[in-house]
């Protein structure tokens, strides 16, 4: 039903603003795209360095008269757009307010996806065991205790446990972040480097954009290699290598 519902609603939005105002300004994925996408993928093209017109990157368009070629149909629904120009589009909204909650608030938010599956079981297991996917009766038990903390349930409603645990983590994201930030510009300043302000949050975002990656391929090769696990297993540091090279190299990026 939920996904029936998506789907209308992408159409409608759609049909009545046009171009990707869907994936701009009402689809909750595009801020995971946001987070993930950084100033553009390491094999993905230079668009601020093309003439002006190029039709780049994922850029809307559509197939013109003549064989092989190109039109956009652009209709500047949003600019700077991540879809034309990742890089303009990543230092332009760099410093927007709420950039920094969506940046470390997802990192927090993963971190407390996992956690929570800890303090509702008491153990790894439940979680690692993938029991959580196909446990009866779901909705029978969205009111029965939501913590199970030191072997003791904690008499608060799952309903309200989980998005408890993930607004705090959330939080906790943010101001881990935010520190952070400020703790490298007082760093910086005192060895007299010369980092200004957007180069740093650049640092931690690219972090925070980091260890979420990191943390779901080691969680999901630790899943694949639990007893309970179903299908081929991963091969252990192959997914953590791959996104160390898609993300480190942007560490260094200058605006």
């Amino acid at each position: 039903m939920l996904l029936i519902l998506t789907i209308l609603g992408a159409i409608a939005t759609i049909t009545l603003y046009g171009g990707r105002s869907w994936c701009h300004y009402v689809c909750p994925f595009g801020m995971v795209q946001t987070v993930f996408t950084g100033p553009r993928g390491l094999l993905g093209s230079k668009a601020h360095t093309k003439p002006m017109g190029s039709i780049t990157q994922s850029m809307c368009r559509t197939v013109g008269p003549e064989p092989g070629q190109e039109q956009s149909t652009c209709i500047n629904c949003k600019s700077p757009c991540l879809d034309i120009d990742s890089e303009k589009s990543y230092w332009y909204h760099l410093n927007r307010p709420g950039r920094q909650l969506v940046q470390y608030g997802y990192l927090g938010l993963v971190v407390g996806y996992i956690v929570y599956y800890l303090l509702y079981a008491g153990n790894p297991d439940y979680y690692f065991s993938g029991a959580w996917s196909h446990e009866p009766n779901q909705l029978g038990s969205l009111l029965k205790p939501g913590f199970y903390i030191a072997g003791e349930a904690i008499n608060i409603p799952k309903l309200v446990a989980a998005p408890l645990t993930l607004a705090g983590f959330a939080g906790l994201g943010y101001s881990f972040g935010t520190y952070l930030e400020l703790f490298l510009r007082r760093f910086y300043q005192r060895h007299n480097t010369e980092t200004n302000r957007e180069q740093v949050r650049h640092q931690v975002f690219q972090s925070a954009r980091f260890l979420p990656s990191i943390f779901f391929h080691l969680r999901r090769t630790s899943r694949d290699q639990s007893p309970a696990a179903q299908g081929p297993a991963s091969f252990p540091g192959i997914d953590c290598l791959y996104q160390c090279s898609l993300d480190l190299p942007y560490l260094g990026t200058q605006p």
